[in-house]
């Protein structure tokens, strides 16, 4: 559950445009789960609790990451030169749908006590992790984002631009970019 919601939290702040990462999200039919479904009522929705079993976790999350992974690449083979919009803006609106999963998993996962939700927590947390890594450990996807970092002070970025470029770059970094095939 705890790794869930942390995984949730650190993967976006990472689109072409946001016309490349939506097409790349809705080129393949999301499978009939209340899970994967938007969310209804105000604020963008509330999850649909009285509908959560534990048995529709397994496809939710399992397409919630095979989308994460068709949207960045899309970022990544986005035959254009890196720019704010098609590489920052459009990671940040990468995973939305699998966040939306995560949210309940994690609520889930650290209150129902049961052998189906553990099992389901035991089960997910290293693939999800895995997942995450290899978003992360991209070398096109830093490779993007180290352009941008290189050419920062030239690209017209506002501060809060700046900051959030400077982070994602560090953190991309933090998290092994730079190192070698052999060190990863």
């Amino acid at each position: 559950g705890a790794a869930a919601l942390a995984m949730a939290a650190v993967m976006p702040a990472m689109a072409a445009d946001t016309a490349v990462a939506a097409s790349a999200a809705t080129s393949v039919a999301v499978p009939d789960n209340v899970l994967l479904a938007d969310w209804k009522g105000p604020y963008q929705g509330v999850p649909p609790w009285d509908q959560v079993k534990p048995e529709l976790f397994d496809e939710a999350i399992q397409f919630g990451i095979d989308e994460l992974k068709r949207e960045y690449e899309a970022i990544v083979n986005n035959p254009e030169p890196p720019t704010w919009a098609n590489t920052v803006e459009a990671s940040e609106k990468t995973g939305e749908r699998l966040s939306r999963v995560l949210s309940v998993f994690s609520v889930m996962t650290d209150n129902m006590s049961n052998d189906a939700y553990v099992a389901l927590d035991k089960k997910w947390s290293p693939k999800l992790s895995a997942a995450f890594d290899e978003i992360r450990l991209n070398p096109k996807l830093f490779q993007r984002y180290e352009t941008l970092y290189n050419k920062r002070n030239s690209l017209g970025l506002d501060a809060k631009q700046m900051r959030l470029l400077a982070r994602e770059y560090d953190s991309f970094v933090r998290n092994g970019a730079k190192l070698t095939a052999a060190q990863k």
